[in-house]
Formats: structure tokens, C-alpha cells, sequence
């Protein structure tokens, strides 16, 4: 039997410690977070159940030092809690996440001062097939999240992977940024959509296209309005697209094209209208 340190969280009601719960009583403002020595989430074991997502698996892998434990757990908690408020707004009012079990490293020890458990964890397997993943930075995409797809449109991904460093960052903005980058992710990994916005060096997908009307460079990005940043030309080596994140309030969609815009808080049409 796992021993587990739960938290029921509110946005109206604060923090408390409690018992792990299998459903909240309300499905945007409270988020059910278990820890455990080890789980495993397959894309069958998560249920969309009265607009909640329950059986959600978040796995911290061994890269992550038990050192770095305050910071991650309470790193986490934040973002998902954001996360579930941004995923509502963005499939209008469709889902959130309810349920969360965050299965830890079983190289970290019970320490009070640097952990939050005081009890050993029974351990019986090796946490795999998480649905999201917390370990080191990846070669390409740094702590930024991002969805293995090895399926085409249409079809749920692999996994979620994000760096432990995203979740250590100590202020309400950072998390906010976090959850908005996650639920892109999120849209990936269970509705199959990909990325509306272009790549540096890709010639199939490029960063920036030159509009026909002005002759003027423009973002290659789904968008309600003019993208303020700094464009370039595709063709010349090194062109990278970079958005004015703070100057461009104008904007609400997308987030699959620019989830780093704080006004940007939804897709072109809702997400989640089809699919569960």
C-alpha cells in the first residue's frame, strides 16, 4: 500500500492538507494532487468525467535532486492548478484537470527538511508511461514542454516532457507562462492538432512568409490580428520569428501558434469540441 501526501487545492479557499481524494466537489476550483512512489497512466486511464480529467499521471524522473524537491512539488501544484483554469476557459467550459498523481523518483529519501515526506514510499514498480514527464532539460527544447507525436493528426501522442527548471521559477507570472506553454502541449497530446506557427530553418513550415498585399514579412502564425515582432526573411540562415510578448494585447488566438502572449488565452475554435 503507497503511502501518499495529498493536497486539495483552492483558488478560494487557499491550501490544506487532507486526505487523497478520487473526485473534487467542484470541478474548476478544486484539483485533487496525490504523491506516490510510483504509477503508471496510459491515454485509456485518463477519463474525462462530468468536464474534470481524472487519472492523470505526472512522473518526476531520477534527473530531477531530491534538493530540488520544494521547488518542484510546489512548482507543479501552481502550474497545474493554472492549467486547469486555462484548459476551461480554452474549451469553453468543456474541461479541466480534476486528478492528479505524481509519482516521485525512488532515489529520494524522506527527508523533512528538504521534502515535504516524512514517511518511506512503498515501492513496487518503476514509474513509466507517465502522461507528463518532469526531468532534465532536452537537447532541442530546453525545459520547454513539448508532445512526442509518433502518430498522425487526429491521434493522441506519446507523452508530455518538460524541464524541471519551468517549475523552480518563483513567481505567479513564470507558472502562468508555464501552464499557457503545457496546454499547448496538452492539446497535442490528447486531441492529435499540431503546432500553428513555422520553424526556423524548416522549408516546409517556414517562420515568416511575405504577404502578398504590403511585400512585407509576416509571422507564419494562426492569429486574430497583426503579429507585432521581429520578422526576417525565411530564406536567409538563422531566421527565428520573435513575438513582442508584451505588445500584443490585441491578440487572443492562438495558442498553438503563440502560447508565450498573456492576452492569448484560447485556439481559433474550441478545443476539446469533438474530442474528449
Amino acid at each position: 500500500m503507497y503511502h501518499s501526501w495529498c493536497n486539495k487545492t483552492s483558488p478560494r479557499n487557499g491550501l490544506r492538507k487532507g486526505l487523497c481524494i478520487n473526485r473534487a466537489n467542484v470541478i474548476i476550483s478544486t484539483l485533487a494532487i496525490c504523491l506516490v512512489a510510483s504509477a503508471k497512466g496510459l491515454q485509456s486511464d485518463l477519463r474525462l468525467v462530468d468536464n474534470g480529467y481524472e487519472g492523470l499521471i505526472v512522473s518526476i524522473t531520477d534527473q530531477i535532486p531530491q534538493e530540488h524537491c520544494i521547488h518542484i512539488i510546489h512548482g507543479l501544484k501552481s502550474v497545474l492548478r493554472e492549467l486547469s483554469s486555462v484548459l476551461w476557459v480554452a474549451t469553453d467550459g468543456r474541461a479541466s484537470i480534476r486528478e492528479v498523481t505524481v509519482s516521485l523518483p525512488r532515489t529520494w529519501k524522506p527527508d523533512a527538511i528538504t521534502c515535504s515526506l516524512h514517511t518511506p514510499l512503498t515501492v513496487s514498480a518503476a514509474p513509466t508511461n507517465a502522461h507528463i514527464q518532469v526531468t532534465a532539460p532536452h537537447p532541442v527544447f530546453d525545459s520547454r514542454p513539448w508532445t512526442q507525436q509518433s502518430e498522425g493528426c487526429g491521434r493522441p501522442g506519446d507523452f508530455i516532457q518538460l524541464g524541471g527548471d519551468l517549475l523552480r521559477a518563483a513567481t505567479n507570472d513564470s507558472h502562468a507562462r508555464a501552464a499557457r506553454l503545457l496546454l499547448t502541449e496538452w492539446a497535442k497530446f490528447r486531441w492529435g492538432v499540431f503546432d500553428e506557427r513555422g520553424h526556423a530553418g524548416d522549408p516546409l513550415f517556414p517562420p515568416t512568409f511575405r504577404d502578398p498585399n504590403t511585400y512585407q514579412f509576416s509571422a507564419t502564425a494562426c492569429a486574430d490580428g497583426v503579429v507585432r515582432g521581429t520578422v526576417c526573411d525565411s530564406a536567409q540562415p538563422g531566421c527565428a520569428f520573435t513575438p513582442e510578448i508584451y505588445n500584443n494585447d490585441h491578440l487572443t488566438t492562438s495558442l498553438l501558434s503563440l502560447p508565450e502572449i498573456p492576452s492569448v488565452s484560447g485556439p481559433r475554435s474550441p478545443l476539446g469540441a469533438r474530442a474528449p
